[in-house]
């Protein structure tokens, strides 16, 4: 069984390809793959789907609640990459009630109530994952700490409003919650008009950036753009040599696109009391590390319908069993 390279598409998919099985590349070449946080995904029929969970289904295997790439490469789509996460094992305890399971050391998982995807059955987040959330969000604020406080002649409701804006738009550029389905993603396409691109068996003789190349040394034909560190990568492949220049053109017009992401929280509304003890430094303890650190535990804990506290113990503990190991 062979392996097929999927051009990725948009402007993080330029140069980049992902890697399936031959015997899905036809299905798969059916749709145009972009990437998001590293994974790749597609639009069909309006809903975002993952090419890992699109191989699963071709493949008529139940798609478990989590999967692995056994690699580690989330471009490396092939069967034999794709792993289930098993289920964690439930261990009752005091600390946190039902959201929590095996309560003590890294592998303390917190359930994530609205996990992204179709996924049947319950979704824990990992003390490891939460973790990499956090310091994500903590470092966007702590660069913006003095935006988390009252403003001269500025009113409790209208600091409280500009923050937690200011919150969602850290969320949505740092992609922290990017196991949460309560965001609202929105993908928006531009296509440029390019121009033609060099065509014959051999590449340019002085290419500068960006230039692009219709490489006819090989049946079927590529397309390849010439990148800031001086090689070539392929941007579209599988081209008939019958196919016309102008059709060529407007595939590539696509192919490079701009994708645009826009993120709406309007779910998420469970942030104005914490944001409100913040302001009135009432935060005791769980303030001790600071303002980001207390909002950014604030905001993880809105999304998973955890209190404030059970989050920041959570990382603490987490923590504190890295570093004695």
């Amino acid at each position: 069984m062979g392996i097929v390279e999927i051009a990725l598409r948009g402007r993080y998919g330029k140069g980049k390809v992902a890697h399936v099985d031959e015997r899905f590349a036809e299905a798969v070449r059916a749709h145009k793959w972009y990437v998001s946080n590293g994974y790749v995904y597609a639009k069909i029929s309006g809903v975002t789907v993952y090419l890992h969970r699109y191989i699963l289904g071709l493949a008529g295997i139940p798609i478990r609640n989590r999967l692995d790439h056994v690699n580690l490469d989330k471009l490396d789509c092939r069967l034999e990459n794709l792993r289930p996460v098993p289920p964690p094992r439930k261990s009752p305890g005091p600390k946190g009630g039902p959201l929590f399971t095996a309560s003590s050391g890294p592998e303390t998982r917190i359930l994530n109530p609205h996990p992204l995807g179709n996924d049947n059955g319950k979704h824990y987040l990992s003390a490891g994952e939460l973790d990499g959330s956090e310091r994500l969000l903590r470092a966007y604020l702590d660069e913006r700490r003095t935006q988390l406080q009252l403003q001269p002649d500025e009113t409790l409701w209208l600091a409280t409003e500009r923050i937690v804006e200011l919150t969602f738009e850290g969320l949505t550029k740092t992609r922290a919650a990017w196991w949460s389905s309560l965001g609202e993603w929105d993908v928006h396409t531009t296509s440029h008009t390019l121009p033609s691109p060099h065509v014959g068996p051999n590449p340019p003789r002085w290419p500068t950036s960006r230039d692009l190349w219709h490489d006819t040394s090989c049946i079927p034909h590529v397309v390849k753009e010439y990148t800031a560190a001086g090689t070539w990568g392929i941007v579209l492949d599988n081209l008939s040599p019958s196919m016309p220049r102008r059709d060529v053109r407007a595939l590539l017009s696509t192919v490079l696109s701009d994708v645009e992401v826009i993120v709406r929280w309007p779910r998420l509304t469970a942030l104005n009391e914490d944001i409100n003890i913040m302001l009135a430094n009432r935060m005791g303890r769980a303030g001790e590390n600071g303002r980001p650190a207390y909002l950014a535990c604030a905001t993880l804990a809105a999304l998973l319908k955890a209190e404030t506290k059970h989050v920041i113990d959570l990382l603490a503990n987490y923590r504190r069993t890295l570093t004695r190991a």
